[in-house]
């Protein structure tokens, strides 16, 4: 950590006397080279934009994907909910036919009461 504070502090000084130099003698020092790596920096952080931009629409459509496909899934989800309540509806539906369509009731049983005694009627 010492290092880098060091080295960070001796580039911003040797910075600060270039610029001081510069100044005095009224033109640039080492003019051709700063304007070629100056072209070249200029170069790369427009290649580094277009490459953020096509980054940033990757993820954009990445996310869409995964917002779509999270949607389907809770539909899907819904849909089997759906089907689970359905089936127990029908179940419920043919139970209740299938005692319809049993065979009649004896005679004997006809009198027979739920839970009532049918000596004691009221």
């Amino acid at each position: 950590m010492y290092g880098v504070f060091v080295t960070s502090t001796a580039l911003l000084i040797g910075c600060i006397l270039l610029r001081y130099v510069e100044m005095m003698r009224g033109a640039r020092v080492y003019a051709p080279t700063r304007e070629r790596v100056d072209l070249w920096v200029r170069t790369v952080r427009m290649r580094l934009q277009a490459h953020l931009v096509q980054v940033s629409e990757y993820a954009n459509r990445d996310t869409l994907v995964k917002i779509l496909h999270m949607g389907t899934y809770l539909v899907l989800l819904l849909v089997r909910v759906l089907e689970r309540k359905l089936t127990t509806a029908s179940r419920i539906l043919r139970s209740i036919r299938k005692k319809k369509q049993s065979r009649p009731i004896s005679p004997g049983l006809d009198k027979v009461g739920r839970g009532v005694d049918p000596s004691k009627e009221i």
